[in-house]
């Protein structure tokens, strides 16, 4: 269980820290204030060194896309990259 969460230089939050967590957390507040981009900080930092979360995320904000030729290429490759300029 997070006691505590420090976000920094992510999207929109230059340094952003929650203490005190519980068990059950309520984020609340007006539309596009970043109660998402925490729950997404919360997410990379659960999937460790698993990047299928972070293209998941990127995909559905609609920043990155992932098409069938660069499925197969990067099947075919050892190693390929993933551009993440947009979550700073």
């Amino acid at each position: 269980m997070l006691k505590t969460i420090k976000i920094e230089n992510f999207r929109s939050f230059p340094s952003f820290e929650l203490q005190q967590l519980g068990r059950v957390n309520l984020l609340v507040g007006k539309n596009n204030t970043g109660k998402t981009s925490i729950l997404e900080a919360i997410q990379l930092l659960c999937s460790r060194t698993n990047l299928e979360p972070l293209a998941e995320v990127m995909t559905n904000r609609g920043e990155y896309s992932w098409n069938d030729n660069q499925r197969r290429n990067s099947e075919s490759t050892a190693s390929s990259s993933t551009d993440i300029c947009n979550l700073v």
